[in-house]
């Protein structure tokens, strides 16, 4: 019997666990993107009228039309996402914006030259919102790290069903062993 409680806590928690996702730059690759750029688990959107996007390595910029990193942008995530981090490189004063999916500022900040920027603790993070405060100095950003939100739509998700569902077996194995 204690085997089998061994086991069915190894699996709630082999189930349980969190993996963190990325914003995967190597879905396009390194180049120039023009418009809103869609990834896997975001999108991202320069506000410069050239719509500019570059990408390098595991780092992009929201371009203007002169390859300068010096556009506003903004990322929309595919779902609410938490505890996200990211690392800012350049030379920019940068003020960062969460919002949720209404539009909503979650929390605003400005940020300077090399960063890492830590939404610990915050949920329920749709987009965020890039503006560089100084207008003409470099930035590019890197390095994104992130939880999805699970849906809160009433149902159990399916990584909690499986160890209910077992836990619920072994009560049930447990109480035909006693009848026995």
């Amino acid at each position: 019997m204690k085997s089998y409680i061994t086991i069915v806590a190894a699996a709630a928690l082999s189930l349980a666990s969190a993996s963190a996702a990325t914003i995967d730059l190597s879905e396009v690759g390194p180049g120039e993107y023009v418009g809103p750029l869609e990834l896997e688990n975001a999108t991202l959107t320069s506000f410069d009228d050239s719509q500019r996007i570059l990408v390098w390595g595991d780092t992009f910029c929201f371009d203007d039309r002169f390859a300068s990193c010096y556009a506003d942008g903004r990322i929309d995530f595919a779902s609410d996402v938490e505890n996200l981090s990211f690392e800012l490189f350049g030379d920019a004063v940068l003020a960062v914006t969460a919002l949720d999916a209404a539009g909503n500022t979650l929390w605003s900040d400005g940020f300077s030259k090399r960063d890492t920027v830590n939404f610990h603790g915050f949920s329920g993070i749709a987009a965020l919102t890039f503006e560089s405060r100084d207008g003409d100095d470099l930035y590019y950003l890197g390095n994104f790290q992130f939880d999805f939100v699970s849906s809160d739509d009433g149902s159990v998700p399916i990584p909690a069903a499986a160890p209910l569902m077992l836990a619920g077996l072994g009560l049930l194995v447990r109480k035909r062993r006693k009848q026995a």
